[in-house]
């Protein structure tokens, strides 16, 4: 799974001129290692989804944006056994783990991209048990508040409270570290997503992303 991160052209090119030239090469190095690799963006303006689409993209599924007032966040009671801690270079490895195995292959992040999102982050955490990591999420700052970038949690572990504990900690924190609000994306469809972030306290916003995917085999 290959995907498109940004796409930005010079005034002078037209915007089609522009995106035809890039995406027949990005495509043949995306593919050159693997010929059924998918190409995939999220699409957040109408003239790029016109691009992609006349290009032979196709939509697969919808983003949607859920949002946390800080201020009207209710605490959970500690989760015994759980521990919380700021995330280390040296947990890299398992977190990569439990993101493979959190979000499956059309979702996770390589290990390198994983890395970059930590140190970008303004606040990463493990939760660990007895046997080790179970759960991590990483945040980022923006003008608004604060996102909640990843949230995953070993498929073993899920069910015991490991992520209301990775968000409660990150919602004690958020206040110094300036946000007022938390938001996160998640898949329309994906039922279990939706529900434990409504019992963490998020709402829909009403903002929604296409997802548009590209497969030269045609979509499976």
């Amino acid at each position: 799974m290959a995907w498109i991160r940004l796409f930005t052209h010079s005034p002078h090119l037209s915007g089609p001129e522009a995106w035809s030239a890039l995406f027949e090469t990005a495509h043949a190095e995306s593919t050159s290692p693997n010929p059924n690799t998918q190409i995939a963006s999220i699409v957040m303006k109408r003239w790029f989804q016109s691009l992609l689409l006349n290009s032979g993209f196709e939509p697969r599924m919808k983003i949607v944006m859920l949002e946390l007032n800080l201020m009207n966040y209710t605490p959970r009671k500690p989760v015994d056994g759980i521990r919380i801690r700021l995330m280390q270079e040296s947990d890299l490895p398992d977190v990569a783990k439990i993101d493979r195995e959190a979000f499956g292959a059309f979702w996770h992040n390589s290990a390198d991209a994983l890395r970059r999102a930590r140190n970008q982050s303004i606040w990463s955490t493990v939760a660990e048990d007895a046997n080790g990591v179970v759960g991590f999420q990483i945040s980022t700052g923006n003008p608004f508040g604060a996102h909640l970038a990843r949230l995953g949690v070993r498929v073993e572990a899920q069910g015991r409270g490991v992520a209301s504990a990775l968000m409660h900690d990150l919602v004690q924190n958020s206040g110094a570290l300036g946000a007022g609000r938390l938001s996160v994306n998640t898949q329309e469809d994906n039922t279990a997503s939706l529900m434990l972030y409504r019992k963490l306290g998020f709402a829909r916003t009403g903002e929604s992303f296409p997802v548009l995917i590209y497969s030269a085999g045609g979509m499976s």
